[in-house]
């Protein structure tokens, strides 16, 4: 999580409590609670569902995906 946020300028940090920080902004954002926004880009990070089943580590391509689309929007 620390990685996406601060590859997505979500945070300005690597810092945990920067990122926790972060975090809580878009929880107050999205209008959903803590454990829902950080479950979702948990499993980006890790790719892993419950138990050992797992789905494989998309947070590269989530975060390369996401720059693009920020970019697009950015520049329209």
């Amino acid at each position: 999580m620390i990685t996406i946020f601060y590859e997505l300028g979500l945070s300005g940090s690597t810092e945990p409590y920067e990122v926790y920080k972060s975090i809580i902004e878009m929880v107050e954002v999205v209008g959903k609670d803590a454990f829902t926004v950080d479950k979702i880009f948990w499993l980006i990070g890790s790719g892993k569902l419950v138990g050992d089943k797992s789905i494989g580590d998309y947070r590269d391509k989530f975060i390369k995906r996401t720059k693009m689309e920020m970019d697009k929007i950015l520049l329209s």
